[in-house]
């Protein structure tokens, strides 16, 4: 009985992803991310690494992603079987994109894809970067580099998921790749009067004493001590920024195939709502080491960023579906 209580549900979920196309690109996308992410701390704790992570909190991470992933692949193999060979109803610069990389010239696609993957291992692992480690810049490549490679051998009747997911590791590598210049010219000058002085601001709202001492240095005291906590460009919210608006952009060009006013307004609202989350916490942080003490204030920086991010992102695409695809799905 219970297993086929869990078919039954199952069956509900699978029901819901077929009603919302994008909600398997996006699950996809969160089951990557959980388990690259995972990886990532494990090889830092086994080179003996500080971490603020513990080894239960990892390989539980590793271990959702995976199902997650697992999951969607299942749902794609369902949805393989008992799909009708017709024609796809995708957006006409996409067609082309299939086209080529799919049907004409497959292993254009399979080469760029392993030679992304190469330049980016090469690069560090063999000792041609300013380090040996596999960073988030390396990793997001490597992902970058299989999505090439497995462009060829998915399904056109799939192509909601995999032109979502190459269309989102293209932009976010791109922007990543434009970001240190912006940082360049406008480094300093941005994280004052974007990060330190609204952080300064809402740690004076919520009673925490602090003072600005540099353009991204914040001061406090804990316990009657002084202590300084300097807002790098990795804390200025660069990540979240870049993974919302690639994930914007894929979702415009794969699923919704307009850019129109509403489209504009959900984008200026989810850069909104990542400018806060990003000013919400960094306030977190600081007014952590202010009533508990540095080791706090590390643990929180490491981890509550991601229940943060997760949050926000949920409600957003939340609205995006209720106000934006209801209508396109009327339609």
């Amino acid at each position: 009985m219970r297993i086929e209580q869990m078919k039954k549900y199952v069956d509900k979920i699978y029901s819901f992803m077929d009603k919302n196309p994008s909600t398997a690109p996006i699950l996809l996308l969160i089951g990557v991310i959980l388990v690259t992410e995972g990886l990532i701390y494990f090889y830092t704790t086994l080179q003996g690494w500080f971490s603020h992570i513990t080894m239960e909190i990892i390989i539980l991470m590793i271990v959702i992603g995976v199902a997650d992933i697992l999951f969607i692949s299942l749902y794609i193999k369902r949805n393989y079987r008992k799909g009708e060979e017709k024609d796809i109803d995708m957006a006409p610069y996409l067609k082309k994109i299939d086209r080529y990389l799919r049907i004409s010239n497959p292993y254009i696609s399979v080469i760029l894809g392993a030679l992304i993957v190469f330049v980016a291992w090469y690069h560090n692992v063999l000792g041609y970067g300013a380090t040996t480690k596999i960073g988030d810049a390396d990793l997001i490549l490597i992902i970058l580099g299989i999505s090439f490679i497995f462009y060829p051998f998915v399904p056109p009747k799939f192509h909601i998921e995999r032109d979502f997911i190459l269309s989102f590791f293209i932009f976010l590598v791109i922007i990543l790749a434009i970001m240190p210049f912006l940082f360049f010219l406008f480094g300093e000058a941005f994280i004052y009067y974007f990060l330190t002085l609204p952080v300064h601001w809402l740690l004076n709202v919520i009673g925490v004493p602090n003072r600005v001492i540099t353009a991204n240095r914040i001061g406090f005291k804990y316990n009657g001590y002084s202590k300084v906590i300097e807002i790098a460009r990795a804390c200025s919210g660069i990540y979240s920024f870049s993974i919302f608006t690639s994930a914007f952009i894929a979702f415009v060009l794969v699923v919704y195939r307009k850019l129109d006013i509403k489209a504009w307004l959900f984008l200026i609202l989810g850069i909104s709502l990542a400018y806060i989350g990003n000013v919400i916490r960094m306030t977190i942080v600081v007014a952590s080491g202010h009533y508990y003490g540095p080791e706090t204030m590390l643990w929180v920086h490491e981890n509550i960023g991601y229940v943060i991010f997760f949050t926000w992102m949920a409600f957003f695409w939340f609205l995006l579906y209720h106000f934006l695809m209801r209508e396109k799905t009327k339609n």
